[in-house]
């Protein structure tokens, strides 16, 4: 086994670091999937997460304005919110577990808080994230 190993290793060192040198060229285009089919990744900015807004506030009946720490400003629009007009602050996601990370995105929970008490009960959920542009 020593011997064959030793009259073969360029060959399998060539056969082993074939595919890692294929993928090293062609890792710089992101616009094919590891199965060879073509996708479109342009995304305009860069994700929202719960834990970079630094201010939001209820601007109509089903709608919540929240600016994060870069700048950007973003229009909220919710289902239908049984108590955001009366919402003193929002709790973006879950309570607890790790809600620093969720992104803004539809279909995240935001409840309100209203009288010093979170409104568990009646979650309301994004249905479309819009970006503020000011002109």
């Amino acid at each position: 086994m020593e011997q064959f190993l030793n009259k073969h290793i360029l060959k399998i060192a060539i056969i082993i670091s074939l595919p890692l040198m294929a993928a090293w060229a062609f890792a710089d285009d992101h616009n094919y999937t590891f199965h060879g089919h073509q996708i479109d990744l342009v995304e305009s900015s860069p994700p929202v997460y719960t834990g970079t807004i630094t201010d939001a506030k209820a601007t109509g009946r089903d709608t919540i304005e929240i600016k994060v720490r870069d700048g950007r400003k973003f229009d909220l629009e919710l289902n239908f919110c049984f108590d955001l007009q009366f919402a003193q602050g929002f709790v973006f996601g879950r309570q607890g577990n790790m809600s620093y990370f969720n992104r803004v995105e539809p279909g995240l929970r935001i409840y309100t808080v209203s009288w010093g008490k979170i409104s568990t009960s009646y979650p309301c959920w994004i249905t479309k994230v819009t970006p503020i542009t000011d002109v």
